[in-house]
């Protein structure tokens, strides 16, 4: 606990954009795995996708304890990673709203589910900067 105490006291930015990231990807792996499933376009969910995103996830507590530059890209990498395969594992999905098929508009869940995901990379991101600008 000490540890993670002297790493917010040392740099607090890096910190709380670390801490912004972790729960936003808790937060993107509880809504796909609740609203993972669209019905009639995707039949299950993307494995893939879990593993990776609790990697990053796992990732990102691991920064918390540590000064690694290299766990915080890692973490943002998993979380861009799992926006593209969610976006491989709703294509079916995205093809059909864009052509007009079925669907004419996005579901609410899906947008969710990419925007948190998105606020993790970003968050991310930032953290992983602040981290190469205090270094130097």
């Amino acid at each position: 606990m000490k540890l993670i105490i002297n790493n917010f006291k040392e740099d607090k930015s890096r910190f709380i954009s670390i801490i912004v990231s972790l729960l936003f990807g808790i937060i993107s792996l509880i809504v796909y795995s609740t609203t993972g499933i669209i019905k009639g376009y995707t039949d299950s969910y993307n494995v893939g996708l879990f593993v990776i995103l609790i990697l990053a996830i796992l990732i990102n507590v691991g920064s918390l304890f540590t000064k690694y530059n290299s766990f915080q890209t890692l973490s943002f990498v998993g979380y861009f990673i799992s926006i593209v395969l969610f976006l491989i594992a709703n294509a079916n999905y995205i093809v059909a709203v864009i052509r007009a098929i079925d669907l004419t508009s996005v579901n609410a869940t899906f947008v969710i589910t990419i925007v948190l995901l998105a606020i993790a990379t970003i968050s991310g991101i930032v953290s992983t900067c602040l981290a190469f600008k205090k270094k130097q």
